[in-house]
C-alpha cells in the first residue's frame, strides 16, 4: 500500500477510535455510598426474593444488600454508560432528577450524602429452583420480560453498544434519554472492591442500584423535573 493510500485511510483510523473509545473507556456510575444505608419495611421481602432467584447468569441473593423492593426514579441517563456485562446484565448510569434526589432521600428515612448518580442494572433472566421466574428479566419470555413503555423491552446486543429496538426513530441508542425506572434498591459491596487505581467511584459501603430493573418508560422533555 503507497502513502498516498495510508493517508486516505488514516482519517478514518481516528473516527474509528474516536468513536469507540467511550464505550471501552466509560466512566463508572458515580453511585458510591459513603455511608451504609438504611433498610426500609420491605428490605426482607426483597432479601428473600433474591435468595430464590438462584438460576441467573450471576447470583444476587449473596452479594447484594437489600434495601427496597420497589421504588421509581427519573432521571438522564448518562452518555456512554450503556454496556452489557459479561453475564449479559445490561447496566447503565442514570443522572437523577432533583425530585427523585428527594424521593431517594425520604425513602432512606431522610439520609444525608446520597449520590445523585444511580447505577442499573436489567438482568437476561432470575429463575426459581423450579424455573420460575422471580425478577424481570431483558431475555424472557414477553411474560416475564422486562417492560419498555408498557411493552416487553427488545434490545440488541450486536453492536458496541446494546440498543433498545421499542425507541422510535433512528437512534436507538438509550444514552441521553429522560426515563422513569422502576426498580429493587440495592447496595452491591463487593463494587467496593474497586480502587481509585481502576477509575472507580464507589464509595467505601459499595454502589447504589436499582438491581435488578423492571419497567422503564421514556419521559418527554416537558415531564423534567
Amino acid at each position: 500500500m503507497n502513502g498516498t493510500a495510508l493517508q486516505g485511510l488514516l482519517p478514518l483510523v481516528v473516527l474509528f477510535l474516536a468513536t469507540t473509545a467511550p464505550a471501552q473507556n466509560r466512566p463508572w456510575c458515580d453511585s458510591g455510598l459513603s455511608r451504609s444505608a438504611p433498610q426500609t419495611s420491605t428490605a426482607s421481602e426483597l432479601k428473600e426474593k433474591l435468595r430464590e432467584a438462584i438460576n441467573t447468569p450471576d447470583p444476587m441473593g449473596n452479594r447484594l444488600l437489600p434495601i427496597s423492593l420497589s421504588i421509581t426514579l427519573s432521571g438522564t441517563v448518562q452518555l456512554n454508560s450503556v454496556h452489557e456485562e459479561h453475564d449479559e446484565d445490561i447496566t447503565f448510569c442514570l443522572k437523577l432528577d432533583q425530585q427523585s434526589q428527594q424521593h431517594l432521600q425520604q425513602e432512606l428515612g431522610d439520609a444525608h450524602d446520597l449520590p445523585t448518580e444511580i447505577h442499573m442494572e436489567i438482568v437476561p433472566y432470575a429463575l426459581d429452583r423450579s424455573g420460575n421466574a422471580v425478577f424481570p428479566g431483558w431475555k424472557e419470555g414477553k411474560k416475564d420480560r422486562v417492560l419498555f413503555d408498557g411493552e416487553p423491552v427488545r434490545i440488541n446486543t450486536m453492536g458496541w453498544s446494546p440498543e433498545f429496538d421499542n425507541l422510535s426513530g433512528r437512534d436507538k441508542r438509550l444514552d441521553g434519554k429522560h426515563i422513569q425506572v422502576t426498580g429493587s434498591l440495592v447496595v452491591d459491596p463487593h463494587e467496593s472492591l474497586r480502587t481509585s487505581q481502576t477509575g472507580s467511584r464507589c464509595g467505601p459501603q459499595g454502589c447504589l442500584e436499582l438491581h435488578p430493573v423492571g419497567v422503564i418508560t421514556l419521559l418527554n422533555d416537558s415531564e423534567r423535573q
